[in-house]
């Protein structure tokens, strides 16, 4: 959809301390920009505290939803703000256009009241003509620390790299998350299948293993857990964090500025998704006196501060999300992000119509996503079309059954390995059996998508060389110009060797090893011919295998591309390799 925009700034009056002031800063027709006065009135802490307390909504309840939507309103804009707001409405839907709504919030040292603007739900914005505005995805509601969008989208080819970090802590309100995981999982299954989003879990969710991950790209970080507000070990002043894991499973709160400085290494994170609760918070008041804080203390904000190098978004969470409304929300919100074209606001906007569908009516679950941006154009990735990658329900299905196979097998053998050495001997034929089947599904698998690029795993014993072909599978014939991939193997299982070139490659390829992650570039693939519609060899690399332990392993496929004459899309399939240990 192509989308107006109607961008609001709310500031501290300088003339008069304690207040705030309203100017519209964009708007479709120019001549209602300007300042605009204060707000109508300011919003209830009380109504705060209804909002937040989820037992007051449990079966829903509409009128209340929508009085705190009203109080809402009033704390944002005044009779002239709804005025220029309706009729920016009405001129963009004269246009067969969207209107883009952006609250722009000023930081400020020192807010007067109980409740500070970022803590008003916005997102819960009520008017009887227009209705909720925040669900429609006409009138998109969104949050920004800036006057105007500055951070350009991220050219992005899918997949879409997603690295979750669960965590649940020992000494804190036990969370489920197994089952966060596996709604994550699951709303993100097809899309996975179909290589639009690859997932990727922490484990174990500590700050060590994060750093460590963060040395391999990815585009979106998502953390589920435990979030908060307020002192952590000795400082004195009270921040917003979430809680990771220490070595022994004790809590290890991790505050916004410490996961700046992380994420500031890994500069292809522009989005982070935090359904931790009060992520979106600024921290309470201490001994009764507000937090001398800016706008950057809560974790949403702070990734967003000025100095930040790389997030160009946050969308964090204004209170407990429940894992019901999590699901439908990731599912959502994932699908509409890898869409070409779709704006960010659009797919969060999408995500809480999904929820709204999935809860009650009445139930405020849908408000508590708050985004937090400053990308031009609406945009944090630039998803370029997928030519060519449409699979058909019925593809899509046989792939998750052999997705779904694969596990039960793999699982199996983990089983297998973990009995004693003369029960091991006697599976020897049906553990051989297994890794067959496995082969042979990964094979299926293959030949269900279109063209393919496959690295191929193999069985080897501790301290010998697992060889791994890197082969591309055409579906058409096509001129195959540059290719380039990273190989990222498990350090605890493998030590990369050498890269040499495959049976259908001129040359041997380019290569370069950081940590474990393998750099794969050829340039010139085809030497200018048209490759005809089969399987080519283009590399082999090859590993020396350190452990059994767990028997199989994945070498995975990342930021895969590959540049043809036409634009085409390529699959990318993961190794499996199978490991025993030495003989004695």
């Amino acid at each position: 959809m192509i989308y107006d925009e109607f961008r609001l700034q709310i500031s501290p009056d300088l003339k008069q301390a304690g207040t705030w002031s309203l100017e519209i800063l964009k708007c479709p027709i120019p001549q209602l920009s300007g300042p605009q006065g204060a707000p109508d009135a300011p919003f209830a802490a009380t109504d705060l505290a209804i909002l937040r307390n989820l037992d007051n909504f449990r079966g829903g309840n509409l009128l209340k939803l929508k009085a705190i939507g009203s109080a809402a309103f009033s704390a944002v804009t005044n009779n002239a703000v709804r005025a220029a707001l309706q009729a920016s409405i009405a001129h963009a839907a004269q246009q067969q256009h969207g209107l883009r709504i952006v609250f722009s919030l000023v930081p400020t040292e020192q807010e007067a009241g109980p409740v500070r603007l970022s803590e008003i739900p916005i997102e819960a914005l009520y008017e009887p003509r227009s209705n909720f505005l925040a669900p429609q995805i006409n009138t998109p509601v969104s949050r920004s620390l800036q006057a105007q969008p500055d951070r350009d989208a991220l050219a992005l080819t899918p997949p879409l790299r997603v690295l979750v970090i669960a965590a649940s802590p020992t000494g804190l309100p036990p969370a489920d998350i197994a089952q966060e995981r596996a709604a994550i999982t699951d709303a993100l299954a097809n899309l996975v299948a179909n290589r639009i989003v690859e997932l990727d879990f922490c484990d174990p969710p500590t700050r060590v293993e994060l750093a460590r991950r963060l040395t391999t790209k990815y585009h979106v970080v998502h953390f589920v857990g435990h979030g908060g507000v307020g002192r952590t070990g000795s400082d004195p002043s009270p921040r917003a964090f979430v809680f990771l894991q220490d070595a022994n499973k004790k809590p290890d709160s991790l505050d916004g500025e410490s996961l700046d400085l992380l994420l500031r290494n890994n500069p292809s994170v522009r989005l982070v998704v935090i359904t931790g609760c009060s992520t979106a918070r600024l921290p309470p008041a201490v001994e009764g006196v507000p937090f001398a804080a800016t706008a950057y203390d809560g974790m949403a904000q702070r990734l967003l501060g000025a100095g930040n190098a790389n997030v160009s978004a946050v969308v964090a969470m204004q209170f407990d999300l429940d894992a019901s409304a999590a699901s439908a929300f990731s599912k959502a919100f994932y699908s509409s992000l890898v869409t070409p074209g779709t704006t960010l606001d659009e797919a969060v906007t999408q995500a809480r119509g999904a929820v709204m569908s999935a809860l009650p009516v009445g139930d405020p679950a849908w408000v508590n996503p708050v985004l937090y941006w400053r990308c031009t154009d609406g945009k944090v990735f630039d998803v370029h079309p997928i030519v060519g990658a449409e699979l058909s329900p019925d593809v899509e299905a046989q792939l998750a059954l052999l997705n779904a196979q694969i596990d039960v097998y793999r699982k199996n053998l983990d089983q297998m390995a973990a009995q004693p050495p003369d029960i091991q001997a006697a599976m020897a034929g049906l553990r051989q059996q297994m890794q067959s089947d496995i082969e042979n599904l990964v094979t299926q698998s293959g030949q269900l998508l279109g063209h393919a690029v496959r690295l191929w795993g193999g069985r080897a014993r501790v301290g010998e060389i697992l060889r791994c072909r890197l082969t591309i599978r055409l579906r058409a014939p096509a001129v195959l110009q540059s290719f380039r991939v990273h190989v990222v193997h498990e350090p605890e299982g493998f030590d990369w060797v050498a890269v040499g070139a495959g049976s259908n490659a001129a040359a041997a390829p380019l290569s370069g090893l950081a940590g474990n992650v393998l750099t794969v570039a050829i340039d010139d693939v085809s030497r200018g011919t048209r490759w005809a519609e089969q399987e080519y060899e283009i590399a082999t690399i090859d590993y020396r295998v350190k452990s059994a332990t767990p028997p199989t392993r994945t070498i995975k496929l990342r930021d895969l591309n590959v540049t043809t004459g036409d634009p085409t899309f390529f699959r990318a399939l993961d190794a499996i390799a199978f490991m025993e240990s030495a003989p004695q």
